[in-house]
């Protein structure tokens, strides 16, 4: 009765008499493209991305940039020990998760460290997390950029240690390239001009069409000689270019003719020399002597010669169908003629009997009146 409480508003940490601005990542840009925000004590703080090691002394829960991030040479591995896996080992905020992490980390450090292969240019393990088969971690390791290692010489690093984790030693170790370009958080490419080149153990970004120079910067392809065609305006954009017929005039912007007036025939659009000519805003054509047809591409010329083919042809084909019959019809005549001759020779009659025959048989007829 007759007292009060002080409570921070939302969005402040205290004990209602002193309140602090809660730390987010929301809209911070302090670990700029190389680093992700993260939360410790109420305060922000930078840890490299995967693919970069921190080349400060100090613990990166301290540092607020990405200045200490150097990108490095990285690969992909996995490396399994004995154990049984649970629900923990998938939980990153759980102590057996923690401790395991912490363990593995230790192992691979020192596996790396120790070999004369790597130790010169090793620069740092990360664990990524775990995965069941056993208990399989897995990680990421980074070296010097300038390093020249193969993945089967890491493997062989890891197998010839005698290095344990948690006791156990470690197994069926594999390891490949990290693909930095599989996920824009993993380069530091710009998705808008660049495009992200895999390469073994690192990466490289290459200037898409229409930038140039280290830092990719847009191509004005409207400056200086224009691309596009006269009666034109060149419009430049990011990565590309665009062209337009000027007010009053029409065509194609991106040829080399250009646009012309509106009102204004192309010169190319009639062909074997046909003046062309507007009417009703559509392009017509008028044929040199000999051409035919809407842009004049038919030659006279040679449909006349086609049609006298054609006609010719016809001829032709008229007079040796006329001979056919002729030549049919006379053979007809024959064959009837020879037929009749057959006959005849076959049964003769008074009206086909040879006439030296008839006189013969008139004379050795002997009158009754002499007998």
């Amino acid at each position: 009765m007759g007292s009060y409480q002080c409570r921070c508003k939302t969005g402040y940490n205290g004990d209602g008499k002193n309140c602090t601005p809660v730390a987010t990542c929301n809209g911070n840009s302090l670990c700029g493209t190389k680093a992700n925000c993260g939360i410790n004590q109420n305060s922000i703080y930078c840890s490299c991305k995967i693919g970069y090691y921190s080349n400060s002394q100090l613990p990166q829960t301290q540092l607020q940039s990405d200045s200490h991030c150097q990108r490095g040479k990285t690969f992909y591995g996995n490396v399994q020990t004995s154990g049984t896996f649970n629900s923990s080992f998938n939980d990153p905020n759980s102590a057996t998760y923690l401790l395991f992490k912490n363990k593995a980390t230790i192992a691979l450090t020192i596996a790396f460290n120790s070999s004369s292969t790597t130790a010169s240019n090793f620069k740092q393990v990360v664990v990524t997390g775990f995965r069941s088969g056993s208990i399989i971690t897995e990680y990421v390791v980074i070296f010097d950029l300038s390093a020249n290692l193969s993945q089967n010489q890491l493997i062989n690093v890891i197998e010839t240690s005698n290095i344990s984790i948690d006791g156990q030693q470690l197994q069926n170790a594999t390891i490949q390239d990290f693909n930095e370009c599989a996920n824009s958080s993993y380069n530091t490419c710009n998705n808008a001009s660049q495009v992200c080149i895999n390469e073994p153990g690192t990466y490289e970004c290459q200037c898409k069409s229409g930038y140039t120079g280290s830092n990719c910067d847009d191509i004005n392809e409207c400056s200086g000689k224009s691309s596009c065609g006269i009666n034109t305006r060149c419009i430049n954009a990011e990565g590309s270019y665009r062209c337009m017929c000027q007010v009053g005039y029409q065509g194609d912007p991106y040829s080399s003719i250009g646009c012309r007036p509106k009102n204004a025939c192309n010169n190319s659009y009639c062909n074997n020399n046909g003046t062309c000519y507007m009417a009703q805003g559509k392009e017509m054509c008028n044929c040199s002597k000999g051409f035919s047809g809407e842009k004049c591409q038919n030659s006279n010329t040679i449909q006349g010669i086609l049609i006298g083919i054609s006609i010719g042809s016809v001829g032709l084909v008229t007079l040796i169908l006329i001979l056919f019959i002729l030549l049919f019809m006379r053979r007809q005549r024959l064959h009837k003629s020879n037929q009749e001759e057959m006959t005849m020779k076959q049964y003769p009659t008074s009206k086909n009997i040879h006439p030296s025959e008839s006189t013969r048989h008139d004379s050795e007829t002997v009158p009754l009146a002499q007998q």
